[in-house]
């Protein structure tokens, strides 16, 4: 409650709108959390019962951020014709960088890619495959929330040695929570440009994570750098 001397000062100095607008804010993220956590309390009532193994997936992605398997042991219906077609779709992809930066599949210099417009028209069971209720399922049980598809991309990575972009270290904002799914089409190794992670328990704070200087890339290598 603000007294009468505080409001007249308030008024006096012309402050009225930014106060204004603070509770204003205040009073919706308020809201947004309350509506959050409805959902939340809505989605949980009706999930679904998870295998053993799945229950397992869930629990290394809430303890550590990532899970890491293979299509054959998460088992989702029609993962064959997913390897099928994506294989198909990476030969339309070239093996380097294009001088033309107006080319469709161009996103930066370090990568070639397929959007979800592309893959939804010319590779449908690419794009399908995430829409398979098993996957569904289990992206519900660990977000808790009525999902979206986001998107989906076919990405060749090209071996520059430029630290750019998604290589450099960073976390993903999208949402307030998300899940990706990342599948490799060919075997890769410590030494062949793999997917590196902090674990959970190690992730330093969003401002860190968010500069892209290499002083900071420096400071985050660590012996927990899977």
């Amino acid at each position: 409650m603000l007294s009468n001397n505080f409001k007249g000062s308030i008024l006096n100095q012309g402050l009225y709108p930014y106060y204004l607008k603070r509770f204003s804010d205040y009073s919706r993220r308020c809201v947004d959390r309350l509506d959050y956590k409805l959902q939340t309390i809505a989605c949980l009532s009706s999930l679904p019962t998870l295998s053993e193994a799945d229950r397992q997936v869930i629990k290394n992605l809430k303890e550590d951020g990532v899970y890491v398997t293979s299509l054959e042991k998460l088992n989702i219906f029609n993962s064959d014709r997913l390897l099928k077609s994506a294989k198909q779709a990476m030969v339309s992809l070239p093996p380097h960088l294009s001088p033309d930066l107006t080319n469709e599949w161009h996103i930066g210099n370090h990568a070639n890619q397929i959007g979800s417009a592309a893959i939804a028209a010319d590779y449908p069971d690419v794009y399908l495959w995430g829409l398979q209720q098993k996957l569904l399922t289990l992206v519900t049980h660990y977000i808790y929330q009525p999902i979206t598809y986001l998107s989906v991309n076919l990405r060749r990575d090209i071996a520059n040695g430029q630290q750019l972009g998604s290589r450099v270290w960073h976390r993903d904002g999208e949402d307030h929570r998300m899940l990706k799914v990342i599948i490799y089409l060919n075997d890769t190794d410590k030494d062949g440009g793999p997917f590196e992670y902090i674990p959970k328990a190690l992730t330093p704070g969003h401002e860190a994570l968010n500069s892209r200087s290499e002083e900071h890339t420096s400071e985050l290598q660590s012996p927990y750098v899977i």
